[in-house]
């Protein structure tokens, strides 16, 4: 059952609930943030109990795009790219490496 972010309180390492202080191994670094609704705890088959918690975090800085571009997949060519290079399809090539190996044979 999801709590309310308000319920959960954080004390150093540990966090508070329903009067009760829960000491946590963190798989990973809690950001600071506001605790929101939707934490929970949880039980896995071996007994485990994890503490899931949603945090609000600010949205991070979208990337500049440094270049794109575009490719065309197709049956003749295997992909046009937006700068008009052409890529053969690979058939063409298989073709032509069973013919050499024909040819090749004493």
């Amino acid at each position: 059952m999801p709590l309310k972010g308000r319920d959960l309180k954080r004390e150093g390492q540990a966090f508070r609930f329903a009067g009760n202080t829960f000491r946590v191994f963190h798989s990973r670094p809690l950001p600071e943030g506001k605790i929101k609704d939707g934490t929970n705890f949880s039980c896995d088959a071996r007994g485990h109990w994890f503490l899931n918690i949603v945090v609000e975090v600010a949205a991070p800085e979208p990337r500049p795009v440094r270049r794109g571009i575009g490719i065309d997949l197709g049956i003749k060519d295997f992909a046009v790219l937006s700068t008009g290079e052409k890529i053969e399809n690979p058939r063409f090539l298989r073709q032509l490496a069973e013919k050499l190996a024909i040819a090749a044979r004493p």
